[in-house]
């Protein structure tokens, strides 16, 4: 979790009497197909898609590697078939090897993947894919499929059904995104990648490398463990053979820019970022906002920039924190907090310290209505605390008699938060994606050794490299380490 202001809201209305059910014209086919979101409505939902993927992950923050990317990006965008819509490219600061295109021409790639790719024609092939689906409109057609037939996506995905009443103020909108496309659809946007990387001078070679990075990847990773773009854009033989076909004999003389795209990832971070919040030893440390908290015995912690979910291993309880920059003192925030549910039931509130500073909680009951006409009750307790000019408010929901049994370990945590001090934990630094030339012909793995890489990154270099450690490197080659 980072400093960011954030908004409660739901995330897509979700006003399905808006869209009218019409034949378009398919810009790359040029058949028509039934169409449920007009172009104007896919450029809408692309902007709220945006507002929600920069506060689920944030941008990494280097406007350098983010104008690179974009300068890519736009290369292609002027041989793609829907020119008359804009488009944008983003780094996310995630550490997954994931890309992904929202409706109306917003493209999305995360540093982990960008870790992976060993040259430019291989990022213009990723981006051309993820163009590849926004031209053919893949991404709106699976997104109003999802609002009109998964519904439920759009609520807190992971929890019980009991608990469920608080996704207005969980970070799930994004999973929206995470569709799988049809085989046909990932088909189509490998050719289209290829083609509009062709056509904008790069060696659509490109794709078909990347394909084998990811392929050892998931060997890495056990197999079933899939890198999350995989998750979206399976991987198969006969995809990759289909990618090899489309290669024609004269993409040889095309772009590849191997070096110059190394040069402009060289200080990547890699990996998970501890100045944006880590565990250790039971507890949560946040050394760029400073606090630190304990985290209940056995629950699981997933920490997004725009809050830190807390999730029992039941998933009947949830414990969420999020931080905003506000003047208002903790009573009258967090009262505006407990007016945004519906149909409660206060049971108890107050002013309190929590480790000297200022603080204000709310207990109440959330009364859920059942289709079958039946109501259900859930435990809530909202928890607000003052630190310098941020708020910082933790919200525990749980079914009420998993509450009476972890009402202690909740509060404790809650009451854990203090302001973090240790130069132990502050001073955590990420690891880093750095470039290196090869002075004399020797294999990778005495290349690392000789640059005092850990050995417990040498199969990561090896896979973000695509070189196996026993291959012999010529000198002036040049070479990913992590350190």
């Amino acid at each position: 979790m980072r400093i960011r202001k954030y908004n409660f809201f739901i995330f897509l209305v979700l006003s399905v009497s808006i869209f009218i059910v019409s034949c378009a014209v398919n810009p790359v086919t040029g058949k028509k197909e039934l169409m449920l979101i007009p172009e104007s409505q896919e450029i809408e939902i692309g902007k709220s898609v945006d507002k929600s993927v920069r506060s689920e992950y944030g941008i990494y923050k280097s406007s350098k590697l983010n104008n690179y990317v974009t300068r890519v990006g736009q290369k292609l965008v002027q041989h793609v078939h829907r020119k008359n819509i804009k488009y944008y490219f983003s780094v996310l600061d995630s550490d997954v090897v994931n890309a992904f295109a929202a409706p109306g021409g917003y493209i999305y790639i995360t540093r982990g993947l960008l870790a992976m790719l060993n040259s430019e024609c291989e990022l213009a092939t990723v981006l051309g894919h993820e163009l590849g689906h926004v031209n053919a409109r893949h991404s709106a057609k699976a997104m109003s499929k999802a609002i009109l037939f998964n519904a439920g996506l759009i609520v807190a995905a992971g929890l019980s059904k009991k608990v469920r009443d608080i996704a207005p103020l969980i970070s799930i909108g994004t999973q929206l995104l995470f569709l799988k496309y049809s085989r046909d659809n990932e088909y189509q946007a490998d050719s289209l990648g290829i083609l509009y990387a062709r056509r904008a001078g790069y060696n659509p070679e490109g794709i078909v490398k990347f394909f084998y990075s990811l392929e050892n990847l998931t060997k890495e990773a056990g197999g079933p463990h899939l890198p999350n773009f995989l998750s979206t854009h399976p991987l198969t033989k006969k995809r990759i053979e289909k990618a090899i076909s489309y290669i024609k004999p004269q993409d040889s003389n095309l772009v590849v820019k191997r070096v110059y795209y190394l040069k402009n990832i060289n200080g990547l971070v890699y990996g998970k970022d501890p100045r944006q919040g880590y565990v250790e030893n039971g507890y949560f440390y946040h050394p760029e906002m400073r606090f630190y908290f304990k985290i209940p015995p056995g629950w699981k912690v997933y920490n997004t920039p725009k809050q830190v979910k807390i999730v029992s291993k039941d998933k009947n309880s949830v414990i969420l924190l999020m931080a905003e920059k506000n003047q208002n003192t903790p009573s009258t925030y967090a009262e505006s907090l407990y007016k945004k549910f519906k149909n409660t039931d206060l049971v108890s509130y107050g002013n309190f310290r929590v480790n000297g500073f200022p603080a204000y909680y709310i207990d109440f009951l959330i009364y859920n209505t059942q289709n079958d006409g039946t109501t259900s009750k859930v435990r809530a307790l909202i928890d607000t605390i003052k630190k310098g000019s941020y708020l910082f408010t933790f919200l525990a929901v749980s079914t009420p008699n998993k509450y009476r049994i972890r009402k202690r370990a909740i509060i404790s945590t809650m009451n854990s938060f203090s302001k973090l001090t240790n130069s132990y934990y502050l001073n955590r630094t990420p690891h880093r994606v750095y470039i290196k030339r090869v002075r004399k012909s020797q294999t990778l793995q005495n290349f690392l050794r000789k640059n005092f890489v850990s050995k417990k990154f040498w199969k990561k270099v090896s896979i973000i490299n695509n070189i196996a450690l026993s291959k012999s490197l010529k000198a002036g080659d040049y070479i990913k380490i992590i350190k």
